[in-house]
Parts: structure tokens; C-alpha cells; sequence
């Protein structure tokens, strides 16, 4: 009888956990103006917004070459811990958060914007005054080395390992050239069409923000559209030029 009435109870214990489960208030994403959703993409987007939170402001999914600071900045992605311990990837990580704030704190010091005009909440056009560093040119460059390291590499590791490694020496090398990408052009004006949140129309004005924000379109500084021109022959020189100098190791290009 006492046994019956022990599981009786845990029965009626179990219903009423999933009752008030059930029946807690959902939380609620936050919800901005126009005003504040541009605020807070124009200000999170240098100083380090979550991935979450701006795929929130965003109204979508954004990739995650997108993130350029803070914890969830695709710079700073790395192989899970288990794959660090076995290939003994300690120093690489290291090295990858000390290269990575270096030019984290190129872009915010090279960083300005500021609403140009009236902003009212019933407009659907909206502009910005903006100044950025070539961030999206930097990540050009460091994906070319990344390739162009791999093509010498001979290893057995996992391609992952080997990659990462590669981003991390590629970081390391284009150390020595962050300055090359501030922007020393005019500030730029942006519009952004902004009416319903929901539209196409907005989505894509606001993605196409995302790339204004990450300096891909600062090829109006002459010194920058060189970059971008020359990109393939310009990596090889920097390669070779480590190499002859001993920055890179001629037996093991991937050693840190």
C-alpha cells in the first residue's frame, strides 16, 4: 500500500512539472524600432554583436565569415578541444587570439558612422555616413594564402587540422600589412531601404549594409583597389619572402 501511494504521488509530481512547463510565458525576442535596429547593427557590428543577435536585428541568417569581432568572430574558429589536445594545436590558438586582436583593434580604430539627415520611423529610406576598414579585403587576402599554403603542404593530418594551421600562419604573415587595408578614402554615404522588416527588399538592403560595414566596397582608395588587383602574385611574395627570411620554415611551412 505505501508503495502504491509513493508512485501515486511521483506520478502527480511528474504531471504537474510538465503542466507548468506547458504553461510558462514563452520568452520573447526583443523587438527594435528602425531607429535601433540600425543603431544596433552599425554599432554591434565593430564592437563584437553575438552571431545570435545579429542574424536577430538582421531578420535572418547571416554566414559566418560575416562575424569580424568579438567571441563569435569567424577569425577566432577553431577545431574542437579534443582535436586541439591530440594535434597539439595549443600554441596555433595562441597565436590565432594574439594575431586576431591585433587586427580587431584595427577595425575598431579605423571605425566611424553616423545617421545623415532626418530619421523618422514612417520613412523607408534611410543614410548613413560611413567609414570602415577593408576587413572583407583582409579576408580575401588571408583565404588566398590559406590556399596557396595548402598547395605546399605535405602531411597526413586531416584537412581541418592542416587549414587551421594555414589560417593561423596566414594571420601571422599578414600581420606585418594590417595597415595596408585602413581605407584613407572620403567617407562613404549609404542608403538603406528599410519599409516592412519582413520584405525582401529590406532583408537584402540590410545585407548588402553588412558588406558596406565590412569595407568590401572601399575599392575607391586607390591603394586598396591595388590590393584587391593583385591579389594572387602579391600572397606569393609575401610566402616567398617569409620563407627566404626564415619567418616560415622551408621543411614544415605550417610551423608556428
Amino acid at each position: 500500500m505505501k508503495k502504491r501511494v509513493i508512485i501515486i504521488l511521483m506520478f502527480l509530481i511528474i504531471v504537474a512539472s510538465i503542466l507548468t512547463i506547458t504553461f510558462l510565458p514563452k520568452k520573447q525576442e526583443k523587438t527594435y524600432t528602425k531607429k535601433q535596429t540600425i543603431e544596433n547593427i552599425s554599432k554591434g557590428f565593430a564592437s563584437g554583436i553575438s552571431k545570435k543577435e545579429l542574424e536577430n536585428l538582421m531578420n535572418q541568417e547571416i554566414a559566418d565569415k560575416t562575424v569580424m569581432t568579438g567571441k563569435d568572430a569567424y577569425l577566432l574558429k577553431k577545431p574542437a578541444q579534443e582535436k586541439i589536445e591530440k594535434y597539439n594545436l595549443n600554441s596555433y590558438v595562441k597565436e590565432n587570439e594574439k594575431y586576431f586582436s591585433a587586427l580587431e583593434k584595427k577595425i575598431k580604430d579605423n571605425y566611424s558612422w553616423k545617421f545623415e539627415g532626418t530619421f523618422e520611423e514612417n520613412q523607408t529610406t534611410y543614410f548613413i555616413t560611413l567609414k570602415t576598414y577593408s576587413y572583407g579585403v583582409y579576408l580575401s587576402d588571408l583565404e588566398e594564402m590559406v590556399m596557396q599554403l595548402m598547395s605546399r603542404v605535405n602531411s597526413d593530418n586531416p584537412k581541418e587540422i592542416n587549414e587551421y594551421k594555414a589560417k593561423v600562419i596566414s594571420m601571422k604573415l599578414l600581420n606585418s600589412h594590417i595597415d595596408d587595408y585602413i581605407y584613407n578614402g572620403e567617407e562613404k554615404t549609404i542608403s538603406i531601404s528599410f519599409a516592412n522588416p519582413d520584405s525582401d527588399e529590406t532583408k537584402n538592403s540590410l545585407m548588402q549594409y553588412l558588406v558596406d560595414l565590412a569595407g568590401y566596397n572601399n575599392l575607391t582608395d586607390e591603394k586598396i583597389n591595388v590590393l584587391e588587383q593583385n591579389r594572387q602574385t602579391r600572397i606569393t611574395e609575401y610566402i616567398d619572402a617569409a620563407l627566404n627570411d626564415g619567418t616560415l620554415n622551408k621543411n614544415n611551412i605550417l610551423k608556428i
